[in-house]
């Protein structure tokens, strides 16, 4: 597997050896100190990762960023990766805009979703790539043919935090978690969150459902009971679906980063290998999985007397090298 990092702090610590020749390590790859909004693997290439930078979505392939896939007028504010061909990029803005990036044809298209000012998520659907949804936050659209017309599906005055289409329809606010068998049209309240707040979905190989509330991750079992597999150290996490489980990111109240690979029952492994991250300040970070590659951002505002960063942010892989049977 490859596991990438993006850091702004100081390093301490050494890689772990795994067992007899074999040894972890660490390598950096050129990334310019830009910093991360966001990252979407690809659903279709195990070997690939798209990053917001502010209003361009790059792409990484293979370790290295290999081109700009899109450089917009606006702010890029979420991605949405196709779940199977041909392959396609939903692009959310802070405006009004969703842009399609076709692979096929290297073209972008623009739609303007009536009734939303800005865009704060996509996601295609699970079953095509002309149904996915889109929304502002409060207010959730449909299409089902590509973007030529949208159906109002979802609306609530809490914040929706994450949407996912895999059969079923899954919507996650801030205190409640909604699912919908028939493409929006009916909801069922499937989770209630009395005092803790919702982080959102996870799903892994085979689109098992996770939900992440406050430091406790629940399992999903059709046809609707939570099961707590899982509870986080003290501190902030982001977790995101790998190969059978998931992997998590924990800042904790030192400012360290911890990552740990948990199955889908809740047995865990260490995955932070010897290397100790520590920082200061807020603690910005960012995961994402494709299967057995792992890439991570870890943001931290750390500046001079001047405004100039200290640090920069860089890019670095991890290749843990799987031991013989």
């Amino acid at each position: 597997m490859l596991v990438y990092f993006a850091c702004n702090g100081l390093q301490r610590g050494t890689p772990v050896p795994l067992g007899d020749e074999f040894e972890d390590r660490w390598n950096s790859i050129g990334w310019g100190g830009l910093s991360v909004a966001g990252i979407e693997p690809s659903k279709i290439n195990e070997r690939e990762f798209f990053v917001i930078v502010t209003g361009d979505v790059w792409r990484i392939r293979d370790t290295v960023v290999t081109n700009t896939l899109f450089d917009g007028a606006s702010a890029v504010t979420c991605l949405s990766s196709s779940y199977g061909p041909p392959q396609k990029l939903l692009i959310g803005t802070e405006t009004s805009s969703v842009f399609i990036y076709d692979f096929a044809s290297g073209s972008t298209s623009e739609i303007v979703v009536p009734g939303l000012v800005s865009i704060s998520h996509v996601s295609f659907s699970s079953l095509d790539n002309q149904t996915f949804y889109t929304g502002d936050g409060h207010l959730l659209l449909r299409t089902g043919d590509g973007g030529v017309n949208f159906d109002s599906i979802f609306h609530t005055n809490d914040d929706i935090v994450d949407i996912v289409d895999i059969y079923p329809l899954c919507v996650a606010t801030n205190r409640n978690v909604f699912l919908s068998y028939d493409q929006g049209n009916t909801w069922d309240t499937s989770y209630t969150a009395a005092s803790a707040v919702i982080k959102g979905f996870a799903t892994d190989d085979v689109f098992h459902l996770y939900l992440g509330v406050d430091s406790t991750i629940f399992s999903y079992e059709p046809p609707g009971q939570w099961n707590q597999i899982f509870t986080v150290d003290a501190g902030n996490f982001t977790f995101t679906g790998i190969e059978q489980g998931l992997l998590i990111a924990v800042i904790n109240n030192d400012y360290d980063l911890k990552i740990q690979k948990v199955s889908r029952t809740g047995q865990s492994i260490d995955l932070s290998m010897g290397i100790a991250y520590s920082y200061y300040d807020e603690v910005l970070a960012l995961i994402a999985a494709n299967q057995k590659e792992y890439l991570l951002f870890i943001g931290e505002p750390n500046y001079d007397d001047s405004g100039n960063s200290i640090v920069p942010d860089n890019l670095s892989y991890y290749y843990d090298t799987p031991l013989p049977p």
